[in-house]
């Protein structure tokens, strides 16, 4: 994440225990590891001293010293007795008093059901909830130009990807200019100021993403 050329963040799972991945900020000259914000996947940010993150079931702050987590699991789908596991997914910091998270409940085999919170300054509430399946790309919403979110899902046991659209509090399933062969997205970023929209990913054969493998652009223009 790139607020600036001297203001970066990096943000990754670590991989083996004990090697310090979380985040890591860079200021123009050198990188520091933020102990704080260890575990966290992903960030939006406003300014040096309002970045937003995820993590599990938590949200995360950085007020420009440190990371503050707030733990959104209750706005979560449940827990199923170790069938899914519930987390955040992606976050877009809007405003200050506006911030988008996009939680799933990874339900085993299926993935979803899939959630929008929303942060209004002062707290979390569930904005919307819907779609019962597929996996959310981790990092992966962005704003449509109109108030609403693009957020990309995975298929599971490889059936082809979906493009969720939430808006004015229902998520929808947008149509693709993609039926057969079939389509998995992968990224997706609006074009500031356009009320465009990119999307990338690949097309594949049916229930094998592996097969006749082709890159693909998608561009909504609203």
């Amino acid at each position: 994440m790139v607020l600036s050329r001297d203001d970066v963040w990096v943000f990754g799972e670590p991989v083996f225990p004990g090697s310090g991945l979380g985040s890591w900020h860079f200021d123009g000259h050198t990188w520091t590891h933020a102990a704080s914000g260890r575990g966290l996947q992903g960030g939006s940010g406003l300014s040096a001293s309002n970045v937003w993150a995820f993590g599990g079931a938590s949200v995360a702050r950085w007020n420009g010293h440190s990371w503050s987590r707030t733990s959104v699991a209750g706005l979560l789908p449940p827990g199923n007795k170790g069938l899914n596991n519930p987390a955040v997914t992606a976050i877009y910091a809007q405003s200050a008093s506006s911030v988008w998270a996009v939680g799933n409940g990874n339900a085993q085999d299926d993935g979803g059901p899939l959630v929008v919170l929303h942060y209004n300054g002062q707290h979390w509430a569930k904005a919307a909830g819907g779609i019962v399946s597929g996996y959310s790309v981790p990092g992966q919403v962005a704003p449509d130009a109109h108030g609403g979110l693009w957020i990309p899902l995975l298929g599971g046991s490889g059936a082809p990807s979906r493009l969720a659209h939430y808006s004015a509090g229902h998520l929808t399933v947008a149509h693709l200019p993609v039926v057969n062969p079939k389509i998995s997205v992968l990224a997706v970023a609006g074009i500031r100021g356009s009320g465009q929209a990119l999307a990338a990913g690949f097309t594949h054969a049916f229930n094998n993403p592996g097969g006749r493998v082709v890159a693909v652009i998608l561009r909504y223009q609203s």
